[in-house]
């Protein structure tokens, strides 16, 4: 292979990105980046609500942007440990808990990046985070087996919390802290708010731009874990390559539950990430199969997700003021003539968009 590169001491990926073949809807199972020397065992542990009254519930998560967020649930009659996952449309349980789950309702076909895997439809049991019942919330869970991903990341749990039962929710995410907490939809909020978009398959997503390129739609994925804060299409990541915006660093193995791909690529951004009218800077870009924002994204911030209100109040990154990094767009943009603020009105097309809602 062309330029190929060792894979020493490369972190290893889980990647996401679960499609149903047969419905609109989307499951996506945890992206893991993890380095064997961070494989350790964490938990959330509940901790009193303070300071807040409208808090219901309140975790103490950690701030490491490199683990996967776990909060404990109460469902079939235990206390189990799920993954925190807005990249999930669907709550997934383990297939330890199968027989606990009655009759099967459905077998369904799920797209993976690295091909298709079946998982199976249970109607869903009652299901409680803190002091919030979610029994109403969603009609059906699925049941996988998530072994992978525990050995890829080191961390044992029971399931995926995802948006059937998050988009409900206020939930205020502190890396500052290390704390997970949800509110009352009337609590108040604080930090800059940015429109965020919950698509029909219950999907969340947001635009963000590149350096001065036009915005696209991002998919922002709390089960997105590792060194790297966003990922972009090969494609794109290419074209960042040649016109000197993104310096390859290294190549790593992507392994999802349908197989394994090598020489996922990660790289670093010279160039800002503008989310509505905030900016990082000097991240971790990967190649993987489409366009995701992940949790080392939000790092030191405290962002609260208004899913009702369709809205994400973040504080901790800089405001964009009127002369950003003065960099060109990238060569396939270079024909746009209109305004930066004219450009933030519309969405990319990103690849990856029109392959997940293939059916």
């Amino acid at each position: 292979m062309k330029n190929k590169q060792p894979l020493l001491n490369a972190p290893e990926f889980i990647a996401r990105h679960w499609r149903k073949i047969s419905g609109p809807r989307a499951l996506a199972c945890a992206l893991v980046v993890i380095a064997a020397a961070r494989l350790r065992h964490c938990d959330a542990d509940p901790i009193t609500p303070q300071g807040d009254e409208r808090a219901v519930a309140r975790f103490a998560i950690g701030a490491d942007p490199s683990r996967l967020i776990l909060v404990p649930v109460r469902a079939l009659d235990r206390a189990l440990t799920f993954v925190l996952d807005t990249g999930s449309t669907d709550t997934v349980y383990d297939t330890s808990f199968r027989h606990l789950l009655g009759l099967r309702n459905s077998e369904e076909d799920v797209s993976t990046n690295m091909g298709i895997v079946k998982t199976d439809r249970y109607t869903a049991p009652p299901l409680t985070v803190g002091t919030i019942s979610c029994s109403d919330d969603n009609q059906y869970v699925c049941c996988h087996d998530l072994a992978a991903i525990h050995r890829a990341s080191g961390q044992q749990f029971d399931g995926i919390l995802g948006m059937d039962v998050l988009q409900h929710q206020v939930v205020k995410l502190d890396l500052k802290q290390g704390t997970l907490s949800i509110h009352r939809t009337g609590a108040q909020k604080q930090g800059n708010a940015i429109p965020i978009m919950i698509l029909e398959d219950a999907t969340v997503a947001i635009e963000a731009s590149v350096g001065h390129d036009p915005p696209r739609r991002f998919f922002i994925d709390t089960a997105f874990v590792g060194d790297a804060a966003l990922s972009v299409s090969p494609e794109y990541f290419d074209t960042l390559v040649r016109v000197g915006q993104v310096r390859e660093l290294r190549r790593t193995k992507t392994t999802d539950l349908g197989g394994t791909r090598y020489n996922t690529r990660v790289g670093r951004l010279g160039v800002p990430l503008i989310v509505g009218g905030n900016m990082r800077r000097d991240l971790l870009i990967s190649d993987d199969a489409g366009y995701s924002l992940g949790l080392r994204f939000f790092e030191g911030c405290v962002a609260t997700f208004d899913f009702p209100g369709k809205t994400l109040y973040i504080q901790g990154l800089h405001l964009v003021r009127a002369q950003v990094d003065q960099a060109t767009p990238t060569r396939q943009h270079a024909g746009n003539n209109t305004s930066r603020k004219a450009r933030c009105t519309g969405f990319g097309a990103p690849r990856v968009m029109q392959r997940r809602r293939r059916r």
